[in-house]
């Protein structure tokens, strides 16, 4: 009888287990030139390339151990998706509850994206803290993020970034498009083959520091414009 108490106790824990997380798995057509966006608050972000003219979304929904009223935000949650041929909208959805809740407000759950898009799409994700990695993208990348970090491997389109305090590290497989970067007080290095060319402006604060292993730069191909209050930047030689 001991035997059975246990058992069902261990059932009972696997159920409640299997209940702490949501998956949203969906494919949907997009133009190789195509645009995704991703707009999320926190958790992690997985983006990859491929030839196919589709993207490919896993999104998985964690709830945070906690009070009922983190349970409820957990259970409120949702992915939601829209897409057309040239557009794939990406969204996490947290619930409101007003002013109803204001003993409790809770916690709303992380959401982890895992996605594959076409390498030459567009890709614009905005963000509050996740943690970003994206690889081989060869269309212009915006992203914009408060304090969550960022690796992009082989970037070959233009880049848009702007963030608050985070810490980011950009690796270009070639340098064809511009380059701007804006933020207050956030770690940024961004390498590029060294035999680039490209016009750099900045916009450096009182407690801002730039290194570069570029001190000659032409003055002519794309431009690097930098803006830091008093973050570091790093432009590396690879």
């Amino acid at each position: 009888m001991i035997l059975r108490a246990g058992f069902f106790a261990l059932a009972s824990i696997a159920v409640l287990t299997a209940a702490d997380y949501k998956d949203v798995n969906r494919t949907v057509s997009l133009t190789p030139s195509g645009s995704v966006t991703i707009e999320t608050h926190k958790g992690s972000i997985r983006v990859t390339t491929w030839d196919r003219a589709e993207v490919e979304i896993k999104a998985r929904i964690e709830s945070e151990p906690g009070t009922t009223m983190d349970r409820r935000r957990f259970e409120g949650t949702e992915v939601r998706i829209v897409s057309s041929p040239d557009a794939v909208d990406i969204r996490t959805e947290y619930p409101e509850f007003g002013w109803c809740c204001n003993d409790d407000e809770g916690n709303n759950p992380d959401v982890h994206y895992t996605i594959q898009m076409p390498r030459t799409g567009q890709l614009t994700i905005r963000d509050h803290r996740s943690e970003t990695e994206i690889a081989d993208l060869q269309g212009a990348l915006d992203i914009d993020t408060h304090r969550g970090t960022v690796r992009v491997h082989r970037l070959a389109g233009s880049l848009q970034l702007t963030t608050h305090r985070g810490d980011v590290q950009v690796e270009f497989a070639r340098l064809t498009g511009n380059v701007s970067v804006d933020t207050h007080r956030g770690t940024i290095e961004l390498a590029m083959p060294k035999s680039s060319r490209f016009d750099v402006r900045s916009d450096l604060g009182k407690h801002a520091s730039l290194e570069t292993d570029f001190p000659h730069t032409s003055g002519s191909g794309p431009i690097v414009d930098l803006k830091t209050y008093r973050g570091s930047i790093r432009l590396r030689a690879l």
